[in-house]
């Protein structure tokens, strides 16, 4: 999570979550869980084991796991659509994509990475030059 540290400049401690036993199976096939100390707030990060279900579903695994975890609860995956990631904000989902984008609103936080295309001198055209 050394993303987080960069960006946030906030300490990062990761720690097995030991209540995964209280949860119905399939949601322990669904996803791998940690416990997350950013800075002095406790989350519980779902890491997806296989593709993400609908919104409407990945809300109702969220709110049944949330009925045992009191902390916010958190998706951390390598990659999303940007579809999905809009999606993921207007429903108001925390998640995380090292090294590209944070949404974590009980922090209140949203940052993504984007940067300018540099253009080359070459597609500059002669009129420019001129001048």
């Amino acid at each position: 999570m050394e993303y987080i540290t960069e960006i946030l400049g906030i300490s990062v401690i990761r720690t097995e979550w030991r209540q995964q036993s209280r949860l119905p199976f399939f949601l322990n096939e669904k996803y791998y869980f940690e416990q997350v100390k950013l800075g002095k707030t406790v989350c519980l990060f779902l890491h997806p084991q296989e593709e993400l279900d609908t919104v409407n579903s990945l809300k109702k695994h969220l709110r049944r796991i949330g009925e045992i975890c009191e902390f916010p609860i958190v998706l951390e995956m390598p990659r999303l659509t940007s579809q999905r990631r809009k999606t993921l904000i207007e429903a108001r989902i925390p998640f995380v994509i090292p090294g590209k984008q944070l949404y974590l609103p009980f922090l209140g936080t949203m940052l993504t990475e984007k940067c300018d295309a540099v253009r080359s001198a070459a597609a500059i055209c002669y009129d420019t030059w001129r001048v």
